[in-house]
């Protein structure tokens, strides 16, 4: 054992280890006599006696802007290096102006902690990448095998909070998937700090060759080789040593995802395994449940389907207070259809499935609180505004102000399907009055936009609101109408009345119970309300009928034409037809008769063309 206070004796040791040592891979013309080397500057060199077994040293002058005068690199496999091929793997220390290359870990000096070996890496010292996000990292690193010689800086991720997890998968050659969910509202994320100071991860090891990844068919298109992917529920420990990994592979499935984790109220942990029957369709996603200490599988619970109809497909999934799973997604109930139905599930903290349940078609009023044209991606506001301009969209010229006071106050639209052309009576996002100015319907979003991604449920936090604008795009006056009993809103629509009064349509949604309300309102020219008519709930369905077109009538009432559930189960639809008068009674509200299907509504202009 050298004492660490001895630099001349470590020296010699560590001349005659690498005397006795091969020294394959190095470059001999930056080879350098070891010899030669001050015993002082080895010593310095070995990151103070931490490694041991000197494999190789080269001159790189350049890297001291990278490096400085010093870095300890950590451990990397080898490969070319600034353009030099076979440069040995190893632990990689830079002493300005060289790198010493070191076989092995020294031994421990007693009494003293050993520290833990860095995972390999598979980037070079200076191996650029971009440092992904907390909770999140690159997928497996090949661009650096297939340009080795693009000098790159070392991945900062590597030594930030998450960095034992990132060290580990460039060393494993994994990857785990992109969230933007909070782990801290109970959302599963691909990394979580766990109650005892370790780490938790779902990765994903690709263990297809290169010529796998070569694989062309006859006409050169790239050909990918299902069945080699593994999926790793990965346990470290708060010094990021791995505590137990987990292969989560079952029989049935030619291909995974990279899936999800949380730690669970009764100290288990769980991963969402997207597990592929047929790996061009939807996954099925799989729920496995491990002992914390162990990694034992304490229960697995698989959704239905094989990934096509009737396959549930989550979005998000959220460990509630009672300690259950709260999962949120889509299906679709009809091969080949585009239409797409909402879905909820619950799995209990025994593993057993609490509630499967399938809900309205998603966004199927065209604005509601999921799926409106949130005017907050600035680029297609911008693409609309400049296509405007340019007076390819002429029908619109005149609301271009309005357009711009929406990108500028973050106020939401409904969809471009709703952009309908003027002056055939049709309810529309954005009316242009006869007082001059122009009238807007849309919805505020509380949060930014990173809070939104973060915390999906729009529960409490959009506001219905109307906008009144005069001819120059200033605002007038804004008008909100929240209502009791609704906690999320949609983008509605606007017409004016005959008396110069203001209808106004406003979807408004109970979340928790798939709940949904058609209102409309009329109001004066200050944004009074002088009446309001929701349409009545249909059935047991709990919702009002969705509202697909509206149009003022020649009677100067609404004439409104869509769609109703019949029940609960929301798989059964019917056309729907209601009228209100100016005085807001309901003259119209039929469904309808059994068995006549709902097709797509026809619409003519004045002309008698269809629109």
């Amino acid at each position: 054992m050298v004492p660490r206070s001895s630099p001349q004796l470590l020296a010699a040791v560590l001349l005659l280890a690498v005397a006795l040592a091969p020294a394959s891979g190095r470059a001999e013309a930056e080879a350098t006599s070891l010899a030669q080397v001050a015993p002082e500057v080895l010593a310095q060199a070995s990151a103070g006696g931490k490694y041991a077994d000197l494999v190789a040293t080269f001159e790189v002058p350049e890297d001291e802007g990278t490096y400085g005068k010093f870095r300890d690199y950590g451990a990397w496999g080898g490969g070319t290096y600034r353009g030099v091929p076979n440069r040995p793997g190893g632990f990689w220390v830079y002493v300005a102006p060289r790198w010493y290359v070191w076989r092995k870990l020294a031994p421990r000096v007693p009494s003293e902690p050993s520290p833990p070996a860095p995972a390999p890496s598979t980037s070079p010292p200076s191996a650029p990448a971009p440092a992904p996000a907390p909770n999140v990292t690159r997928p497996r690193p090949d661009m650096d095998e297939r340009h080795p010689a693009r000098p790159v800086e070392r991945d900062p991720s590597l030594d930030g909070p998450f960095g034992p997890v990132h060290r580990y998968l460039q060393g494993k050659k994994t990857g785990v998937a992109l969230s933007e969910r909070d782990a801290a509202q109970g959302f599963m994320v691909p990394v979580i700090r766990t109650s005892d100071g370790g780490y938790l991860f779902s990765a994903l090891r690709d263990d297809r060759t290169q010529a796998d990844r070569d694989l062309r068919d006859r006409d050169g298109n790239r050909v990918y080789m299902v069945g080699k992917t593994v999926p790793l529920l990965v346990k470290l420990d708060a010094g990021g040593n791995v505590a137990w990994e987990r292969v989560l592979k079952k029989n049935g499935f030619l291909d995974y995802g990279a899936g999800l984790v949380a730690e669970l109220k009764d100290g288990h942990y769980v991963a969402m395994v997207p597990s592929f029957v047929h790996p061009g369709r939807w996954p099925v996603y799989r729920f496995v449940a491990l002992k914390a200490r162990s990694g034992e599988v304490a229960w697995e619970r698989q959704l239905r389907g094989t990934g096509g109809r009737n396959s549930p497909a989550v979005d998000t999934a959220r460990v509630t207070e009672r300690g259950t799973l709260a999962l949120e997604g889509r299906i679709y109930l009809e091969e080949g259809s585009s239409a797409v139905s909402s879905w909820r599930g619950e799995i209990g903290a025994d593993g057993k499935l609490r509630a499967d349940r399938t809900g309205p078609i998603q966004d199927a009023s065209g604005g509601g609180p999921v799926g409106a044209w949130d005017l907050d991606e600035r680029s297609r506001g911008a693409l609309f505004l400049r296509s405007a301009a340019s007076g390819s969209s002429s029908g619109y010229r005149q609301f271009l102000e309005a357009y711009r006071y929406a990108l500028r106050s973050q106020l939401v639209l409904a969809p471009p399907d709703r952009q309908l052309a003027p002056g055939i009576g049709l309810m529309i996002p954005i009316i242009e009055t006869s007082g001059g100015g122009t009238l807007l319907v849309g919805v505020r979003y509380d949060g930014t936009s990173e809070e939104r991604r973060a915390q999906p449920s729009l529960a409490g936090r959009t506001r219905p609101v109307v906008v009144k604008l005069d001819a120059a795009g200033k605002p007038e006056w804004e008008r909100s109408f929240e209502k009791a009993g609704f906690d999320a809103y949609g983008a509605g629509l606007a017409g004016e009345a005959p008396d110069g009064g203001y209808l106004v349509w406003i979807p408004s949604y109970d979340l928790a119970t798939w709940g949904f309300s058609a209102r409309f309102l009329k109001l004066d020219r200050e944004g009074k309300v002088l009446w309001e008519r929701p349409l009545p709930v249909t059935g047991s369905s709990g919702r009002s009928p969705e509202v697909e077109k509206v149009r003022l009538g020649e009677r100067g009432t609404l004439l409104i034409r869509g769609f109703a559930y019949v029940d609960a189960t929301y798989r059964t639809t019917r056309t729907y037809d209601g009228e209100i008068d100016s005085d807001g009674r309901l003259l119209v509200n039929e469904l309808a008769p059994a068995g006549h299907k709902r097709g797509t509504v026809q619409l003519v202009g004045p002309d008698g063309k269809p629109i």
